[in-house]
């Protein structure tokens, strides 16, 4: 996910002193925080349920803590020069607010892995009655198509056979 990448990249700003590698590092994390940052306005779109607000809420809740720490040990680094205590202050603080972030995420990512498991199956389930009742009504009009051919041609063919029957008779030579 963006945010071990960009933990990642943390943790290799920290392990560098060349310049133009800190600059290319500092570049992907800006780079991967924008993402993470429009991904979450993204979601604040997409998020009308209670539940869904909520678990929005809780992942925001646990990425400021994260972020904070973050910059304030990144701060350490490129303006006071004190690898050491950054290093000890990503090990220790931050390293946990990024556990109880990626936590959020992960439980986050998993509720929607389910709503999207449950909004499947229920499509899935419409689509399948809506087939069994076109089905349905398909069956019902050939059978009122049938029953329609069925009275249409004995309309026809009754007369007919009367009249038939007639000539027959008047054939016959019986005028009566």
């Amino acid at each position: 996910t963006i945010t071990l990448a960009n933990a990642v990249q943390t943790q290799r700003l920290l392990a560098t002193s060349e310049p133009g590698e800190m600059a290319r590092i500092q570049q992907d994390m800006a780079a991967g925080s924008k993402k993470n940052s429009e991904a979450i306005a993204e979601f604040e779109k997409l998020a009308v349920a209670d539940d869904e607000k909520a678990r929005l809420a809780a992942w925001k809740d646990a990425r400021a803590p994260y972020m904070a720490a973050r910059a304030k040990a990144l701060d350490l680094v490129l303006k006071a020069g004190k690898r050491d205590e950054a290093a000890r202050m990503w090990e220790g603080e931050v390293t946990g607010k990024l556990a109880a972030y990626v936590k959020v995420a992960t439980e986050l990512a998993e509720f929607q892995k389910r709503k999207i498991t449950a909004s499947s199956a229920a499509t899935a389930a419409m689509m399948a009655q809506s087939r069994n009742l076109l089905f349905g009504l398909g069956a019902i009009a050939l059978l009122i198509g049938i029953a329609f051919a069925w009275w249409i041609t004995r309309s026809i063919t009754r007369p007919l056979r009367e009249a038939v029957a007639t000539a027959e008779v008047v054939a016959d030579g019986d005028l009566t």
